[in-house]
């Protein structure tokens, strides 16, 4: 009987390409997404430790757009130092570390060092986490980025999933773009006027995705919509050669450690694959329009050129959707 994978934006590749290599017969609804997203808005700037991977999972990375490693590790430049947590300078800048967070960051137990201290072990929990809470309270929010371990990142503008599709077709996987209902009386989904049963229905859409997509499949699944108050958003901004050759090709920026981890205070920037530019990364709240967008842009500006002393360009705005 058929295991069926309901996904957008390529999530259910792996999970396909795992249970198909089991045994299991898999059907894949790739929903066909009319939303204009770019290869980097949907990979986002959070970057990716391989040993938090399978290693089939970091094989399906590697197939789509090849782990580029950071030199310097995961990398945080506050307002008066800089973190390099695999660089030649991290042996010493550990040692400005508390090692109650240090022995957190390593085996998560319960810490007792105060936020001035411990900063690092909450920051560490909010950018892993989809929940956004009051950095003293980011410990609740999940689990740590291992931040002692090898850091990557993905140019992906050559984002390549067309490949695995084929490779998930070639080991028996049916794909479809589409799904008109189910019924989980009877386990049993309609697509394009055929009935297929199934043992296991996997749905990877959130309710907001799912009432956007699916509005009329919602109902079935989740009894309301949860919209999301935030978002990280996607800014481009190009800096002199000079200084760009010097910057890490992926930091986090941090203008102070006590406000909230948001807007301008706490920036993602990552280098892409046109000379002197980063995307730079913000949690905005959803609400925002064109016009806050803007003026989000000139805090932008400001906060870099402080630190850089460069003439800071934004090249290119978020892309506002309805979703």
């Amino acid at each position: 009987m058929n295991i069926v994978i309901v996904s957008v934006h390529g999530r259910g590749d792996w999970l396909a390409f795992e249970l198909s290599r089991m045994g299991y017969s898999v059907i894949l609804v790739e929903l066909d997404s009319e939303l204009n997203f770019t290869s980097e808005d949907i990979e986002g700037p959070f970057g990716v430790f391989k040993t938090r991977l399978l290693e089939s999972f970091a094989d399906r990375l590697e197939n789509e757009s090849p782990l580029l490693h950071v030199d310097n590790g995961f990398t945080i430049w506050l307002k008066d130092s800089i973190y390099e947590f695999r660089g030649p300078l991290s042996k010493f800048q550990f040692s400005k570390i508390d090692k109650d967070v240090i022995g957190y960051l390593n085996n998560p137990s319960n810490i007792s060092a105060d936020f001035d201290k411990s900063w690092l072990a909450h920051l560490s929990c909010q950018l892993s986490s989809t929940v956004f809470k009051n950095n003293a309270d980011c410990l609740d929010c999940g689990l740590p980025m291992p931040v002692f371990s090898p850091f990557y990142y993905r140019l992906t503008a050559r984002r390549n999933s067309f490949d695995f599709k084929n490779k998930l077709k070639s080991l028996g996987v049916t794909i479809y773009n589409s799904i008109d209902d189910f019924s989980t009386s009877s386990n049993t989904v309609n697509i394009r006027d055929l009935a297929f049963e199934y043992k296991n229905l996997i749905w990877m859409l959130t309710s907001f995705e799912t009432d956007y997509f699916l509005p009329k499949l919602r109902k079935k699944i989740f009894e309301e919509v949860i919209t999301p108050v935030w978002y990280w958003v996607r800014y481009n901004i190009s800096f002199s050669s000079q200084i760009f050759d010097a910057l890490p090709s992926h930091f986090v920026n941090i203008n102070d450690i006590y406000l909230p981890w948001s807007h301008e205070n706490l920036m993602i920037l990552q280098k892409t694959m046109t000379n002197n530019h980063m995307n730079c990364w913000l949690r905005l709240p959803s609400s925002y329009d064109d016009d806050k967008y803007k003026q989000q842009s000139l805090n932008i500006k400001q906060i870099l050129k402080s630190k850089t002393n460069d003439d800071i360009q934004v090249v290119s705005f978020p892309q506002k959707q309805d979703i």
